[in-house]
């Protein structure tokens, strides 16, 4: 008969890998033998406690890493109550089995929920374009074994903390938070454990002034146009004046074909919307002019163009952070100045609400206001 079977957690020192780390193992005690089975986790020795025989808060994982060890513990001494004799062939058959439902991973359920977007009809190419990048931006935190119950308001905070270092903006990165509280949403519809504090932090977006140009402003930008020798200035700005006639995305703009206009009008379905909606857009003769030829605008990068723009700015006393977005604010701007209904400027521009397009009927309000008071009796 076997003697009383023990199982506990432990590194085999002598097993140091390329990497500088070391295997964590489950070892089985019966009959004076010990048995080692890999739990498929690693560490640097000097992250392991040999007390606890846990890993040390010093290592940026050793969240994720103890609670996969408490896993392997806890399924250990299950086996072990059930049958206290057992030899090692029995218990390592018996653990395994345990082991068919792994624990999910917060990157695997990521890529799941992405799959899964892909596949949904009502879920735009555009919104699992952002996911994947979010996804992308994860790789950089989080390695492949962290838990998705280890993501808390902390790992969160950590996340934000990062990217600010990269110079990412607030506002941005809480909309990367909100896609990551979507995944952890979509686990817990799978009935898989999250932490409700990460479901529950709250996103503190800073409010930002969207800048638009002047009419004035434009006629300047038009007058460079016309008189520069800068082929690649010349390219960047009939990028961004045709924007500022249309009121088109950059994206959009650098994808137009010959069939996207008709009758003087582009007709081109919208890309943030899950039906087949298409926007009409009647070109004013300026706009027209820039797409006689086809390819109509050069091949530049969003931030590309940015960074001429910034330039140009400068050199014309435009004294505004310019980037391309800013010719869609001033399309917007400039179009309910000159009258036209806040419900065609809404379509014009693809929002879905109504008080999308109203935050550019408040920015109007607000330059009036700026105005008069230079007015003086």
């Amino acid at each position: 008969m076997h003697k009383l079977s023990s199982a506990d957690i432990r590194i085999r020192k002598s097993e140091t890998l390329k990497n500088g780390k070391n295997a964590i193992y489950i070892r089985f005690h019966c009959d004076t033998k010990y048995n080692y089975h890999p739990t498929g986790l690693f560490i640097e020795l000097k992250y392991w406690d040999t007390k606890t025989s846990l890993v040390k808060k010093t290592c940026r994982e050793y969240i994720s890493i103890n609670n996969q060890i408490r896993m392997w513990i806890s399924k250990s001494q299950n086996v072990l109550l059930e049958s206290p004799f057992i030899d090692y062939g029995t218990f390592l058959e018996r653990l395994l089995e345990t082991e068919k439902k792994k624990p999910e991973t917060f990157l695997a359920i990521f890529q799941e929920y992405i799959q899964d977007a892909k596949a949904d009809p009502d879920i735009t190419n555009g919104t699992v374009i952002n996911y994947q990048k979010v996804y992308n931006k994860c790789l950089s935190i989080w390695n492949s074994s962290m838990l998705i119950i280890d993501i808390d308001q902390y790992e969160i905070r950590r996340y934000i903390r990062h990217y600010r270092e990269y110079g990412n903006k607030i506002n941005y990165l809480n909309r990367n938070v909100k896609c990551i509280k979507t995944v952890l949403g979509y686990a817990l519809s799978l009935d898989i454990e999250v932490r409700t504090s990460a479901l529950k932090y709250k996103l503190s977006n800073t409010k930002t002034q969207r800048t638009h140009l002047s009419s004035e402003e434009v006629n300047r930008l038009e007058a460079y146009y016309e008189h520069t020798s800068s082929d690649k200035i010349k390219k960047v700005l009939k990028l961004y004046l045709f924007g500022c006639y249309t009121g088109l995305r950059y994206s959009d703009i650098v994808q137009l074909r010959p069939s996207d206009i008709v009758n003087g009008m582009i007709l081109k379905k919208v890309q943030k919307s899950t039906e087949d909606k298409y926007t009409r857009i009647p070109l004013i003769p300026k706009a027209k002019a820039m797409v006689q030829d086809f390819p109509y605008f050069a091949a530049i990068s969003n931030q590309k163009c940015n960074k001429y723009l910034k330039d140009v700015a400068l050199l014309l006393s435009i004294d505004k952070r310019i980037t391309f977005h800013t010719s869609r604010h001033t399309f917007a701007t400039l179009a309910l100045n000159y009258g036209i209904p806040i419900e065609v400027v809404s379509e014009v521009l693809s929002h879905t609400r109504i008080a999308t397009t109203q935050i550019y009927a408040k920015m109007l309000n607000d330059t009036i206001t700026d105005q008069m008071e230079k007015f003086k009796l």
